[in-house]
Order: C-alpha cells, then structure tokens, then sequence
C-alpha cells in the first residue's frame, strides 16, 4: 500500500483504503436522496426565515440593521458573502 509523507517527513496516511467496498448502487442512492432532502429542507428553511422577516415591520427591521429591500438578498446569500461587518446575531 502506497502512502503520502507528510510535511514532517513521516507517513501520514495510505492512499488508498483496500479493505473497504465500493459503494453500491443503493447505498449511493440513499446518499444521494438525503442530500437532496437536506437541500430541500434549508430551502424551506430559508423561505420560512424570508417570510418571517418580511411580517415585521421597518422599525423594528431597521433596529436589526435590515432593509426590507434587503431581506431576500441577505436569506439568500450564503455567509461568506453577506457584507464585511454584516452580522445579525449581534
């Protein structure tokens, strides 16, 4: 079994695992599916928190530092792009 050198100079882990079996055709499925119903349930999740902002009103959308225009563009981005200094929970 062929392994990869660390940065120290020492074996750090084998390329390749020969004691496990590939994957088979239902058990990638089940994978597959539940990735699936992940990404489903945080878009529903997403929708829930868009329509729950947009039931507030402006003053107290602006006490959380949000824009009413805002609301779908910030739900929808993921963090690393939301704005530098953007964070809600503070």
């Amino acid at each position: 079994m062929e392994t990869i050198e660390n940065y120290r100079g020492g074996v750090a882990r084998p390329r390749t695992f020969p004691d496990l079996p590939a994957p088979g055709f239902l058990e990638t499925a089940f994978v597959k599916l539940a990735r699936f119903a992940d990404a489903m349930g945080r878009a529903a999740a997403r929708r829930r928190t868009i329509r729950l902002l947009h039931s507030l009103d402006d003053r107290t959308l602006n006490d959380i530092g949000m824009k009413r225009g805002d609301i779908d563009a910030i739900v929808m981005s993921s963090r690393r792009d939301r704005p530098a200094g953007w964070n809600w929970r503070a």
